[in-house]
């Protein structure tokens, strides 16, 4: 949006632009209001910056309705496969930070110290 705003206001000229597209993926259960209305804003600035012809298209954004492990490995093959605890749910997402965090610093044990 920042970026978007700084070209409309005629703070970044176009033409120092490198045209990009932003992908955006995420799913929301029906009891997650914040998550359904983070996905909404999402859907409405992609709106606004994809129907402005004043960009010329060097800013698009994407996001794929039903976004899942399948279309992700069609849509990134070079990123290789997607661990299944990273594709379940938050457990798996909290579990790989904890195995990153140590990689990274071998004397913390799930942010604490030893």
């Amino acid at each position: 949006m920042s970026l978007y705003e700084r070209i409309t206001t005629g703070r970044l000229a176009l033409a120092d632009v490198t045209p990009r597209t932003f992908v955006f993926g995420a799913k929301a259960a029906p009891g997650y209001v914040r998550a359904k209305e983070t996905i909404a804003l999402i859907n409405h600035v992609g709106a606004t910056i994809n129907a402005d012809a004043s960009l010329e298209g060097r800013l698009k954004v994407a996001f794929p309705a039903n976004y899942n492990v399948t279309l992700a490995e069609k849509a990134h093959p070079g990123i290789g496969p997607v661990r299944a605890d990273l594709a379940g749910g938050q457990g798996g997402v909290r579990n790989r930070q904890h195995e990153v965090r140590a990689q990274r610093c071998p004397h913390h044990r799930h942010g604490r110290r030893r």
